[in-house]
């Protein structure tokens, strides 16, 4: 089996946690618990857009991921990553917690976890960027 590049491996990781959190998006909306409507619908302009560029970051990792050389990508990548794993941990001490939500959260954890760990851990000797 061939070794994936870090900056492709790295690229993939926010793609599938970018994903995972557009359809937990989605199934919130789908959730009719008069709680998670109410949670949903307190969301402010403001609140909004300060959601949108805190996504943006996480969004632009799919970019900078792959095209940074490792010594800004690696540690921007760890920094991110870590801020958005701090922010998802703390979602999941703000009521009502869904099972799906619950489940997503783990997922996600896991997912930046992993982002995490392949940035710190980013062989010196792999190739700078896969662009």
């Amino acid at each position: 089996m061939a070794t994936v590049p870090r900056p492709v491996l790295l690229q993939s990781l926010w793609v599938f946690l970018l994903l995972c959190f557009a359809y937990c998006d989605i199934v919130t909306v789908m959730d009719t618990d008069p709680r998670s409507v109410d949670a949903v619908a307190d969301m402010t302009g403001p609140l909004l857009l300060l959601a949108s560029v805190w996504m943006t970051m996480g969004i632009a990792m799919t970019l900078f991921s792959r095209v940074l050389r490792r010594r800004v990508g690696r540690p921007l990548g760890i920094v991110v990553a870590s801020a958005m794993l701090l922010a998802q941990i703390g979602t999941l001490f703000v009521p009502p917690l869904q099972a799906y939500y619950v489940f997503f959260s783990v997922v996600e954890v896991a997912a930046m976890v992993a982002l995490i760990v392949f940035a710190w851990t980013w062989p010196a000797d792999q190739p700078e960027h896969a662009g």
